[in-house]
C-alpha cells in the first residue's frame, strides 16, 4: 500500500488494492475488506480489514469494532481496536477508545484517550499473569517522584 504521507507501506497483508473513502464522503454500516483501506472522509460503523487502515489528516472514524492488521491515525478515531501488528498515532491524530495491538507508537503531539494492551494475541488480556493489574493505579514514571 502506498503509506499514510506517500511513502510505500512494505507492512501491508492487503491484496496490493487501496479502497478510499474520499474527503467529502460519510459511510455508514459494516465494511470487511481484504485490501488496505485510506479513510479521508467520515465512516461510522464496524471495519474489518486484513491489510492495513490509514485514517489522514481530515479523517473522522467512529468504530464499535475496528480490526486490521496495522492502523495508521492522523485524523480521529473514536472506538475499540484490535490490530494485530502496529497502531501508529501521528502528530495530527486522536485516538479515544480502547487498543490491543502488538506495538502502539504515540508520536509527539498525538491524543491517545483510553486503555491499552500490547499483545500478540487476537483479543486484549482480561488480566495480566505478571506485572501490575489495570486496577492497581495510574503508572509513574521510573526513577521519579510523585507530585502530590
Amino acid at each position: 500500500m502506498i503509506g499514510l504521507f506517500g511513502k510505500p507501506s512494505n507492512r501491508s497483508r492487503g491484496n496490493g488494492a487501496v479502497t478510499l473513502i474520499s474527503e467529502g464522503s460519510r459511510m455508514e454500516g459494516v465494511i470487511t475488506s481484504q485490501a488496505d483501506l485510506r479513510i479521508e472522509g467520515e465512516f461510522i460503523g464496524t471495519l474489518h480489514a486484513n491489510g492495513e487502515v490509514a485514517i489522514g489528516e481530515k479523517g473522522a472514524v467512529s468504530c464499535k469494532e475496528l480490526r486490521t492488521q496495522d492502523l495508521i491515525v492522523a485524523g480521529r478515531l473514536d472506538g475499540s481496536v484490535h490490530a494485530e501488528g502496529m497502531v501508529r498515532i501521528t502528530s495530527t491524530g486522536k485516538l479515544t477508545g480502547r487498543i490491543a495491538a502488538g506495538q502502539l507508537i504515540v508520536e509527539k503531539g498525538a491524543v491517545f484517550e483510553g486503555l491499552s494492551a500490547m499483545t500478540g494475541l487476537e483479543e486484549a488480556p482480561a488480566e495480566t499473569g505478571s506485572g501490575a493489574a489495570a486496577s492497581d493505579g495510574p503508572i509513574r514514571p521510573a526513577g521519579g517522584s510523585e507530585a502530590g
